[in-house]
């Protein structure tokens, strides 16, 4: 692997761990609504954010035009193979999902998926 492709690797890695805190940080809001409001409060917030942080986590790049806060950060961006355009909101989705999957997989298995080959998409230098 080149020079240039470890460091990409890295800081996508990298861009993913920043991207799961920010999520992880928007589902705690509600828990600490609910310590300082009480449980009725909690009740009611819950579901609308935990809707935020996912769609956050599944859809940040296209927000944030095709750049996560995690990405931005790291100075990466996701583009679309051979045009290095902005990917469609079904390749990002794609993407991101395999992302999710990925990570466990490695976990239990060890093994990589291929995400750029399978969403037609590849991580880039801003």
């Amino acid at each position: 692997m080149k020079a240039e492709n470890r460091d990409i690797a890295k800081r996508y890695s990298i861009s993913i761990i920043l991207d799961w805190a920010v999520t992880f940080l928007l589902d705690l809001i509600p828990f600490i609504i609910m310590g300082t409001m009480g449980q009725a409060v909690l009740d009611y917030y819950l579901i609308p954010f935990i809707t935020i942080s996912l769609s956050y986590y599944f859809l940040g790049d296209k927000i944030f035009r095709n750049q996560s806060v995690g990405k931005k950060i790291m100075k990466i961006k996701i583009a679309q193979k051979g045009s290095l355009s902005l990917p469609s909101t079904k390749q990002i989705l794609h993407r991101r999902w395999l992302e999710f999957l990925n990570h466990e997989n490695r976990m239990l298995t060890k093994r990589r998926i291929d995400i750029d080959e399978k969403t037609n998409t590849l991580i880039v230098h801003q």
